[in-house]
């Protein structure tokens, strides 16, 4: 067209080359148009966003504001109801129908790619007729405190998009880094001979184009979470070309943690005590996975004895079913013994051991000759 109009715009052009160029400017717009519209057969998202009077900027393939198109859809429903405004009511049902499509992301999928007779299908029959891509899988790690105290996460998941409207817009932002969707596998009979045939499959390459988007999930990690718990985001998986979008389904895997073990709804922590203090009592304080103090001990007088073990309800993991209540927290003790007795110690050692029962020397020496 530019090469058209610089060679209609010179001033030395007679009369009859200017008709030429004229009939060829003219052929080549019709023809661009026809082709266009053939193309705007499936749907044209830019005519949804001038229903509603907003500006689709073309930045983003996922990004459009949903809280502004609400807004929008509430004040121009109140505006051109039929109830104020009987004249209005096919107005108000392009703006109806234009929220609803572009308010639910596979239905504005559907639409693009497949026109407002596929969107139909999809609410008549939801999935049973039209295609559905493969949901797809990532993992996610989390850390114990995450699943001890729960809460919401933001993550990223690569998928593929179909650029909306980039057959009919290519020069907006978003359609710069987009390359052809993968194109439908077919098949077909080709004939050997005769009388013998195969099955070949092809491909159809698409008209539509693609890219990949990092679109972000937030997710929400229950107070108890299990190592494998899966999060289920509906169609927010991959996209194709009128194809129901698959879902996104991220398995959360929780990392060991160095202090606590977890076993089920419990954890386990191992502990370090003294000779002095096994046979004397302590008392111990232990930070847990959200900070808060557990405190424990042994009386003096009681005598903790090797591979003792502490039980103490309600300090375990939540339980997922019901985070109000968790399972135990179990103290694994290990007794530190000293490697040798100095000199001089020993004597002070074994009077000070002799006075408990069962220590004096004679008392071993009379359980060795009952055994």
């Amino acid at each position: 067209i530019a090469d058209l109009l610089r060679a209609l715009l010179r001033a030395n052009v007679d009369e009859t080359a200017r008709d030429k160029l004229m009939r060829t400017m003219v052929d080549f717009l019709r023809k661009a148009e026809k082709r266009r519209s053939k193309m705007a057969e499936d749907g044209d998202l830019s005519e949804l966003f001038e229903a509603l009077e907003m500006e689709d900027d073309g930045k983003e393939n996922t990004d459009i504001d949903r809280a502004a198109l609400k807004r929008t859809y509430r004040e121009m429903s109140i505006k051109y109801h039929p109830d104020k405004n009987p004249e209005s009511a096919e107005l108000f049902g392009r703006i109806r129908d234009a929220y609803e499509i572009l308010s639910d992301p596979v239905k504005m999928l559907l639409y693009d790619t497949g026109g407002m007779e596929l969107v139909k299908k999809y609410e008549k029959d939801g999935d049973g007729e039209i295609d559905r891509v493969d949901n797809f899988e990532v993992n996610h790690e989390i850390s114990l405190e995450e699943a001890y105290k729960g809460g919401e996460k933001d993550i990223t998941v690569n998928r593929r998009v179909v650029c909306r409207s980039c057959r009919l817009r290519p020069d907006l932002p978003r359609c710069r880094k987009c390359q052809p969707c993968p194109g439908e596998r077919h098949q077909r009979q080709v004939w050997m001979d005769q009388w013998h045939y195969r099955i070949e499959e092809f491909e159809v390459p698409s008209d539509e184009r693609c890219t990949w988007d990092r679109q972000k999930l937030k997710l929400q990690i229950e107070r108890g979470t299990m190592f494998g718990d899966r999060a289920h985001f509906p169609s927010m998986g991959s996209q194709l070309p009128k194809h129901i979008p698959g879902d996104a389904l991220v398995t959360i895997k929780v990392r060991k943690n160095s202090r606590f073990k977890r076993l089920g709804d419990d954890l386990m922590a191992d502990l370090r005590v003294s000779l002095s203090e096994a046979l004397l009592g302590f008392k111990r304080e232990l930070v847990h996975l959200d900070g808060h103090i557990v405190t424990f001990g042994m009386d003096r007088g009681d005598v903790l004895k090797p591979g003792a073990a502490l039980e103490i309800e309600g300090e375990g993991m939540p339980h997922k079913e019901d985070p109000s209540s968790a399972g135990k927290l179990v103290i694994r003790f290990h007794i530190d013994f000293p490697q040798s007795i100095p000199p001089g110690a020993g004597d002070d050692l074994e009077a000070a051991l002799s006075k408990l029962p069962g220590q004096s020397k004679g008392s071993q020496r009379k359980q060795n000759s009952e055994l």
